[in-house]
């Protein structure tokens, strides 16, 4: 049985992937991605947002195997 802190890994997992798969939309079509473009080039913000998008991947399957865990109160 899932736990809240796997179904929160892979929901953040499943955003970022897809984030990674739709990256170039984000760049053109959001005003944070034209900020970064403007700022770093269209070439190096791609990187920038890839690389975020993975580290989101990452963390989400840390997250889900139990590797990571959230702050407890």
């Amino acid at each position: 049985m899932f736990n809240e802190q796997n179904l929160m890994g892979i929901a953040i997992a499943t955003i970022c992937a897809w984030g990674l798969l739709k990256s170039n939309w984000f760049l053109m079509n959001t005003k944070k991605g034209e900020r970064l473009i403007l700022r770093f080039g269209e070439r190096m913000a791609l990187q920038i947002i890839r690389c975020l998008f993975t580290l989101g991947v990452v963390f989400g399957v840390l997250l889900s195997a139990d590797i990571v865990s959230p702050i407890r109160w």
